[in-house]
């Protein structure tokens, strides 16, 4: 039987205004697979004042012994001048896509780095974020900064499975709670073990939308 995993990156910043249209971005990965994913935020709190980012952060790898490394996607974000090139575990990463927003509230940029290559030489461990040396603003409490890796891995019990990776820019806020998403070009077979995932940035607690 053939069940779906829609991996979607959806980035959002609370209040922004602007957006970037949701695509898929690499072809459908099919086979006895499934995804999971590890992050930190640089926030040392939330909102913080002053508008400073940790100057890293890190997060844990543990692939069980029956699941084999296939892929690993990596994305950081931040409010402020964009930074396409920092380090994972010490070794630098440049930027491949960025998607940026600047408005009346700012300037937002989200970046993505294949780091497939650096994730299967390492396998599981610590991995550190570093050397993002934008500047973020304060104001409008949309001071954030964040990483995330989302790792695609092979397991042999798994039923073939579909893989779709989206990625778009879009935003929540007090005028625009709701978000209307339209997943294009998949074919849901069950919805039986099918599931999604959202990368979001940004949200405080205490504003609107229960963020």
């Amino acid at each position: 039987m053939k069940h779906l995993l829609h991996l979607v990156f959806f980035l959002f910043s609370a209040t922004i205004i602007g957006q970037v249209p949701l695509t898929r971005v690499v072809p459908q990965i099919v086979g006895q697979y499934d995804f999971t994913a590890i992050g930190n935020t640089l926030n040392a709190s939330a909102n913080p004042f002053p508008c400073e980012l940790l100057p890293q952060s890190s997060a844990t790898l543990n692939l069980q012994p029956n699941e084999t490394f296939f892929q690993a996607h990596l994305y950081w974000s931040a409010s402020g001048p964009a930074d396409d090139t920092v380090s994972l575990n010490g070794t630098s990463i440049t930027a491949q896509r960025t998607y940026s927003i600047n408005n009346n509230f700012g300037l937002y940029n989200t970046h993505y780095a294949d780091v497939t290559s650096l994730v299967g030489a390492t396998g599981n461990g610590v991995y550190t974020f570093s050397d993002y040396l934008g500047a973020i603003p304060c104001g409008n409490s949309t001071n954030y900064g964040g990483w995330m890796i989302y790792v695609i891995y092979g397991e042999p019990t798994l039923p073939q499975n579909q893989i779709s990776i989206f990625e778009g820019f879009d935003y929540v806020s007090g005028a625009n709670p709701n978000l209307d998403i339209t997943l294009t070009g998949i074919d849901v077979a069950t919805d039986d073990l099918a599931k999604i995932g959202f990368l979001a940035w940004e949200g405080d607690a205490t504003i609107a939308n229960q963020e």
